[in-house]
């Protein structure tokens, strides 16, 4: 039967060694579930700056001699690129809690498996653009629009959880995610997008029947650009 390191001897000899102030998690494949016959046990260190390499010699060496046949890979993550931190450090878990682990709070909530799902995303799309091809009507005008603030939200939003995943700052609001997806090439005519934040603003404040049918008339150059959005996502996601 397989068996797993005991965990509170693991956790006492990083507690023994780190200095104060600093926290340790297991993260990677053993975490994720997809882990091999004989794979390591992930240990990240998280702390303000990275350690002497004498402290992770030391945990080595005393990890080394626990009654185990297990193996420990030691991981000084302020010493590793601030992307792949964020990523390794999706679904981690802590074994010695502290102050430095609360900056990855979000991505440790996270399933380690946890990817970005672009279905919503794309079935809203096909739903706007089914809304489009029908002839005009009140009804019709009004159930674009809907589904066009639907497409919005989570086009902001899916750019946003992408750019996460990838280490990059997008800011919290629709504004900000639109301006880092311009910054990073994603998105180009600014006017356009510009002019859709303001009519999704619009929708959600104020409503009458000549802004619907001013916003109905722009939602088919919208739509192409939040099509253009979905398939630069996806050449992210595959890169």
């Amino acid at each position: 039967m397989a068996t797993a390191p005991n965990f509170a001897e693991v956790a006492r000899i990083l507690r023994k060694l780190l200095p104060a102030h600093y926290g340790a998690v297991l993260f990677g494949s053993r975490v994720a579930g997809h882990m091999q016959p004989g794979s390591d046990w992930d240990v990240g260190v998280v702390g303000p700056e990275p350690l002497k390499s004498e402290v992770i010699a030391a945990i080595r060496e005393e990890l080394d001699d626990l009654p185990t046949l297990h193996t420990f890979d030691i991981v000084d993550f302020a010493a590793t690129p601030e992307a792949f931190r964020k990523s390794a450090l999706r679904g981690a878990r802590p074994i010695v809690p502290a102050a430095a682990l609360e900056e990855y709070a979000e991505e440790m909530t996270m399933t380690a498996s946890d990817e970005v799902d672009l279905t919503a995303f794309a079935s809203a799309l096909l739903r706007l653009k089914g809304a489009l091809a029908e002839p005009k009507s009140d009804l019709v005008r009004d159930a674009a629009i809907q589904r066009f603030e639907f497409s919005f939200e989570l086009a902001w939003k899916t750019a946003a959880r992408v750019m996460r995943n990838a280490g990059v700052d997008s800011g919290a609001s629709p504004k900000q995610v639109v301006r880092a997806a311009f910054k990073l090439g994603w998105i180009g005519d600014d006017r356009l997008w510009l002019d859709m934040l303001e009519d999704r603003n619009r929708t959600t404040h104020i409503y009458d029947e000549e802004m619907a049918d001013e916003i109905y008339a722009h939602l088919p150059g919208y739509h192409t650009a939040l099509a253009n959005l979905l398939e630069r996502l996806k050449l992210e996601l595959q890169s």
